[in-house]
């Protein structure tokens, strides 16, 4: 038996948090505060509201290696 079957065989569902979707919209309600000019609320949540969505999507960074490597002649 693997760790995601049940002992009669059947896998398990995977649990979904539906937390990409809520930090979707949260950054929805982020640019309608920032459009509609309610600039004092937007500064109170815009750091909650992206660490919850970097961590929702996962903290994807690009490598630092691809921005080193590109065009570096460029510059010399």
């Amino acid at each position: 038996m693997t760790e995601k079957e049940t002992p009669n065989n059947t896998p398990l569902k995977k649990r979904r948090t539906w937390s990409r979707e809520l930090a979707t919209c949260l950054f929805l309600c982020m640019g309608y505060l920032g459009y509609s000019g309610m600039t004092e609320e937007l500064a109170i949540v815009a750091w909650p509201f992206t660490i919850f969505g970097m961590a929702a999507f996962g903290f994807k960074q690009p490598s630092v290696e691809t921005f080193v490597s590109q065009n570096r002649s460029d510059f010399g």
